[in-house]
């Protein structure tokens, strides 16, 4: 585990999108095309993939400074996060924790465009809860 909780506030946007991107996939190793697609899908593919590196760096310096690197996996081509390492609303949901379903607001992640794929399905859990 972390030696503190970490807050959203360290990390610098594009760090912190690509970080969220990867915790929506639940552990799951995503592809470094598949991030340099849905978070640069209007830049050259090898443009994107470098700036995916370079980000993935900060990102594992930042974790490191706060004693969390090894929440952050990274195989060559693949990104994934360690999701036994700390505690998520959205993992919660999906474990049917009464607290996170009684807080939903029908909202996921609205200002990424890639997290609304979810929404229909937190809806249906939602409303059988």
């Amino acid at each position: 585990m972390c030696s503190s909780p970490i807050r959203q506030s360290i990390f610098p946007a594009k760090s912190l999108r690509n970080y969220w991107l990867l915790v929506s996939k639940r552990g799951c190793s995503v592809p470094l095309s598949e991030i340099a697609y849905t978070l640069y899908s209007d830049t050259p593919e090898r443009t994107a993939k470098n700036n995916i590196r370079v980000i993935g760096y900060r990102l594992r310096q930042i974790l490191r400074e706060h004693g969390c690197e090894e929440l952050l996996i990274h195989r060559p081509g693949v990104y994934s996060v360690n999701t036994g390492l700390f505690t998520c609303d959205y993992y919660e949901f999906m474990k049917e924790n009464r607290t996170y379903i009684t807080a939903y607001t029908g909202k996921y992640m609205p200002e990424y465009w890639w997290a609304s794929g979810v929404v229909p399905y937190l809806n249906v859990v939602y409303e059988l809860y």
